[in-house]
């Protein structure tokens, strides 16, 4: 489904998952949100996925990974995409911003 360019506005996603040891099912997650997003016709880069250790912990969790994404969305692929992932159970913390 492609939306309109004009609608398109730059956002950043930034999400925390509970750590795994099994690195496919790391990059099964980042395929998850990236091709989501790019579903909707919109450009998506990954800027960094990692392992780190939180500041404090988020749902009993000491380490989680780290993806750092940043897309062209409108406000309807904004609404699908935290509708997604407050249905996934491997996010504990997300925090999306807009750009521009």
């Amino acid at each position: 489904m492609l939306r309109s360019v004009l609608n398109l506005g730059l956002y950043e996603l930034v999400l925390v998952f509970k750590f795994t040891d099994v690195e496919s099912e790391t990059i099964r997650q980042i395929d998850i949100y990236k091709n989501f997003v790019l579903e909707y016709g919109s450009k998506v880069m990954v800027k960094s996925h990692c392992r780190k250790v939180l500041a404090y912990q988020i749902k009993g969790f000491d380490l989680g990974i780290v993806l750092h994404l940043r897309f062209e969305a409108d406000y309807h692929l904004i609404k699908e995409l935290n509708t997604c992932i407050e249905r996934d159970p491997l996010v504990i913390r997300c925090i999306s911003r807009k750009l521009r």
